[in-house]
């Protein structure tokens, strides 16, 4: 086998397969290049697909691509087809996410759940590392993020693209930790992914293993995201409340955890999230948002059987999600989405097409051994999902699709 250094060809095949899921998963530099990203992406993991299968077509870690996968997979291009047809929408359009949704079936194809487990989170710890230095920074050299290059993501907005850091250009002295993507809330999510994976999949060695646990709680601190501390209290909760039984362990684990008593005991802690549900607070309207987010979906999901079905489909969507936010007076916008991404696809792409991907997800949540392991699990992508818009992100199609296949042979 051809070795560079230390590595193997194979293992920097995986590391630039696991890089490129966490890119096409919302980074802002994504968000500027997605097309030629995603699909030279793809083209990409085809020839590695290629490739593997050519050298051992008995290691492929997916031998057989599961009935559920076809049947949501045809059922989203007829929707993709009828949405076309109907309203005139461009079928290549909303091609993307289907394209994702093909890229991070054929990540499944090229690697392991452990591979994918153990790359995934070094990337991580990386970029966790690497965004507090990069947050705290401005505190010392306010002008520092200056120096960068100006891009924008989806929405318009304005960032300072230090590479391994997204500063938006109207930050104040109360920024918050979000590292290459185009809020904190979206990368909270793959910190408290990283550290699930770390806490209850994963074996590594336990200096190690404190390591990278401290690195992700203080980068999930200076995120300053609700979901991210309720995601992360709920983390060690699950983890603590086998703290007789770890033994040796638990010196580690309070340790490792002491951050924690910072986020619970402080004044942080009440501005991101006590304030968050208080009407008097100014936090509030972002929770209201998010629940008119979630009535607005549902009211275009039932606006007709038709509807019902096979969804409004992507470009009358983003039209009247952003009418019908306007009507009730909450803002004036040009172009908005739902930050549900759960309700966002139903109201999308329908009921039909809905089921057998929420299906996908219920099959990954019941492959993890434990029941409250499970519980933890399933409530911690639930509240991602229903923050962000992150239920086609390859990330998360990759765990998705990877845990029922070979996470219980331990592949």
């Amino acid at each position: 086998m051809h070795r560079l250094g230390k590595f193997n060809f194979d293992s920097i095949f995986e590391y630039l397969v696991v890089i490129l899921c966490i890119l096409c998963s919302g980074a802002v530099l994504y968000q500027n290049f997605n097309r030629i990203i995603l699909i030279s992406s793809t083209l990409f993991l085809f020839l590695l697909c290629g490739y593997k299968l050519y050298k051992n077509r008995d290691n492929l870690s997916m031998s057989k691509i599961n009935v559920t996968i076809c049947l949501f997979m045809i059922l989203y291009l007829t929707s993709a087809v009828v949405h076309a047809f109907s309203y005139g929408s461009n079928f290549f359009g909303e091609m993307g996410k289907m394209t994702q949704f093909v890229f991070s079936l054929l990540a499944c194809f090229y690697l392991s759940s452990k591979s994918f487990f153990q790359r995934y989170n070094k990337v991580l710890f990386f970029l966790a590392v690497s965004s507090v230095i990069l947050y705290l920074i401005p505190f010392v050299f306010s002008d520092f993020p200056k120096l960068f290059p100006i891009i924008k993501d989806y929405a318009g907005s304005k960032f300072y693209h230090a590479i391994l850091f997204c500063y938006p250009t109207y930050m104040g002295k109360f920024y918050r930790n979000q590292s290459i993507f185009w809020e904190s809330g979206a990368f909270q999510a793959f910190l408290n992914l990283a550290l699930f994976i770390e806490l209850y999949l994963l074996k590594n060695d336990k200096k190690k293993r404190n390591i990278h646990i401290f690195a992700y709680v203080i980068a999930i601190i200076f995120t300053k995201s609700t979901t991210g501390y309720l995601v992360l209290f709920l983390l060690i909760l699950g983890k603590l409340r086998n703290l007789k039984t770890l033994g040796n362990q638990s010196k580690e684990l309070l340790y490792a955890f002491a951050p924690i008593f910072f986020i619970f005991f402080s004044i942080l802690f009440k501005e991101v999230v006590i304030n968050k549900f208080s009407p008097s607070s100014l936090s509030f309207v972002s929770f209201q948002r998010r629940f008119l987010d979630s009535i607005i979906d549902i009211r275009l999901l039932f606006s007709n059987f038709f509807h019902f079905l096979f969804g409004v489909g992507e470009e009358k969507y983003l039209l009247n999600f952003t009418k019908l936010l306007n009507d009730v007076g909450f803002g004036v916008y040009t172009k908005a989405t739902s930050s549900n991404s759960i309700t966002a696809f139903m109201a999308q792409y329908g009921i039909l097409s809905s089921f057998f991907l929420f299906f996908l997800y219920i099959k990954s949540f019941l492959s993890i051994e434990g029941n409250v392991t499970k519980l933890i699990f399933a409530l911690m992508i639930i509240f991602c999902l229903m923050t962000e818009n992150f239920i086609m992100a390859p990330i998360f199609l990759m765990v998705v699709l990877k845990l029922p296949y070979d996470y219980r042979r331990g592949n």
